[in-house]
């Protein structure tokens, strides 16, 4: 008995090891079929380096890993890692996304491809992935050898990765002409090629969104910041350039909500962004950041963080870039101690009419009420007048208006394209939480760089051209001519008027100050030229261009009492005391 007894204890004994064993190995099978290797681990950290290097990557035995250097994300399609990985100055390798025919980027004919190999990085994406064809969590490098910050006078370098057909497909890519600008040019066979004229390129949506990896690395060469974002194409009628300005946007769908890094130093409005704009300088756009940090004592919003940054996408230089706050309800929300909900924040299309960005589509009939209120009211009488700073903040009126029409902003009052580039936004209610938190209807201040003697030179009467001329599609113009009628509203415009050539751009300090900002970016001009070559007329303009922003700084206080005296005019003409 008690031998029998002792067989069945071993036997027991036996099966309960045994279905330990089987659950160990059916775990472990169903952990390959469902959860995700770990991720490869880099020898190396992203950076700058001196000199060529091995680089190993590491993963669990049993696991392969893989990887790619295009920008492309790993598959098992993609190059098997087997061993050391030499990092090289990756300079001498063909040029590859920038050796791309410019022609099939933008229609204005005036840009060719490198002629030389541009500056290059390594981009090396790797994950590990088992037998199921379950992959790791993708891990993206950059390393810079032979070049660093002080290449390019120790600005701070961003990397970005990308699948090339994100960029370059015929029907999805988002830099070219692509399908759309095809069938456009079916149905429109004599349309002349301007910024307007339809292609993917400026599409809008999320649907023209594309993933892509981004890192930072700071004036030092440290990596602040690594992760997926998605990126579109950003502009009006830049977007034909050949050098595209990009809108930078975090998700969790791509790992994370927002950018934490404080990108801008302190004094900065914040360090968590959900959006970000990389502005290309193609035609001097960084004229733009340099005004709103001039226009800062406004009573407007402007966006005055800004910094020179150089970017390169999948290893590839791409020239320098302006990375700015985006003009995002975030923004506006942080910047002012404002939840995101209670804002709405509208914008016009630069055809007369106006959408709301961020809000219920509805609410525009708030921004409506005002604009007919101001218009069925005489604006001359107190009593209404009143009213109408219960629902706008007239100095934040008078400020935009005034700075567009000193700065000649050919972008935004005009016959063609009435309020292009204008933005506004209130809160939904007032609720006394803060100054800011009153519904009132407030202005932004951006994309100036199409004035400043783009068009016309300091004498120039903006005044009669852009508040007075009839416009009769611009509602900007309109609200102006129902205000001014207003002895408060008139004292406040003409007040802000001239402390913009007095005090805001005084023309000695702008003068000077704008010498030393624009050094930081005609200093990068000429290795920005051999990666996006144009003709030497073209280069020409750009030169010409400094010197005709230098010159309407300081000419420009000159004309101010000509502009006041066209609308004194305008006012008696109008009988209007």
């Amino acid at each position: 008995m008690d031998t029998l007894r002792k067989r069945s204890v071993t036997l027991l004994v036996a099966s309960a090891v045994i279905l330990v064993l089987a659950g160990a190995v059916f775990y472990h099978e169903y952990n390959k079929k469902t959860n995700p290797p770990d991720k490869p681990v880099f020898s190396n950290p992203s950076g700058m380096y001196d000199q060529d290097f091995q680089l190993t990557i590491e993963q669990k035995k049993g696991v392969d890993i893989y990887y790619t250097v295009d920008g492309s994300e790993p598959t098992k399609d993609s190059k098997k890692y087997t061993g050391p990985i030499t990092i090289t100055n990756a300079t001498q390798n063909p040029n590859d996304i920038s050796a791309y025919d410019p022609g099939l980027i933008s229609g204005r004919g005036i840009y060719a491809t490198p002629m030389e190999n541009v500056d290059k990085c390594t981009v090396i994406k790797a994950a590990a992935i088992n037998d199921n064809d379950i992959s790791s969590d993708v891990v993206t490098n950059t390393y810079f050898v032979g070049i660093n910050n002080e290449t390019y006078g120790k600005l701070p370098i961003i990397s970005i990765s990308i699948d090339k057909s994100s960029l370059y497909d015929y029907k999805t890519g988002i830099y070219v002409l692509g399908e759309v600008y095809d069938e456009y040019m079916k149905e429109n066979p004599y349309e002349e090629y301007s910024g307007g004229t339809q292609a993917n390129y400026n599409q809008r949506g999320k649907e023209w969104e594309r993933k892509c990896h981004i890192q930072y690395f700071d004036t030092l060469g440290e990596e602040c910041v690594s992760q997926d974002v998605g990126m579109r194409i950003q502009g009006m009628y830049s977007r034909m350039n050949y050098q595209k300005s990009f809108s930078i946007r975090s998700r969790k769908e791509y790992g994370k909500s927002t950018i934490n890094y404080n990108f801008f130093g302190e004094g900065s409005e914040n360090s968590d962004y959900t959006m970000l704009s990389l502005q290309n300088i193609e035609e001097n756009k960084y004229v733009d950041p340099y005004v709103s940090v001039l226009a800062e004592p406004l009573d407007l919003d402007t966006v005055n963080s800004y910094k020179a940054v150089i970017v390169f996408i999948n290893g590839e230089y791409w020239g320098m870039y302006t990375l700015r706050p985006s003009v995002s309800v975030d923004y506006i929300a942080r910047k002012y101690d404002i939840k995101e909900d209670d804002i709405l924040l509208a914008k016009a299309d630069g055809y007369g009419n106006y959408k709301i960005e961020s809000g219920r589509a509805r609410d525009i009939g708030y921004f409506n009420k005002l604009i007919k209120y101001a218009d069925t009211h005489d604006m001359s009488k107190d009593e209404y007048y009143e009213e109408v700073c219960e629902m706008m903040d007239v100095k934040s009126f008078a400020s935009w208006f005034a700075a567009e029409i000193y700065l000649a902003n050919n972008d935004c009052i005009k016959p063609e394209r009435p309020d292009n580039n204008v933005k506004i936004w209130r809160t939904m209610m007032a609720n006394g939480k803060n100054e800011y938190y009153d519904g009132k209807w407030r202005w932004v201040l951006f994309d100036v760089d199409k004035g400043i003697g783009y068009k016309n030179d300091a004498s120039y009467n903006d005044m009669q051209a852009r508040a007075l001329d009839e416009n009769p599609n611009s509602t900007m113009q309109q609200l102006f001519k129902d205000m001014i009628v207003n002895k408060q509203f008139r004292t406040i415009f003409e007040t802000q008027f001239r402390e913009l050539g007095t005090t805001i751009f005084n023309q000695d300090m702008v003068a000077l100050k704008w010498s030393d900002y624009a050094l930081q970016y005609t200093s990068q001009l000429d290795k920005y030229y051999k990666r996006f070559p144009v003709d030497m007329e073209s280069q020409n303009k750009i030169t010409e261009r400094l010197n005709e922003i230098n010159v309407f700084f300081i000419n420009r206080p000159f004309y101010v009492d000509t502009m006041l005296g066209s609308l004194d005019t305008y006012l008696k003409n109008n009988g209007i005391n």
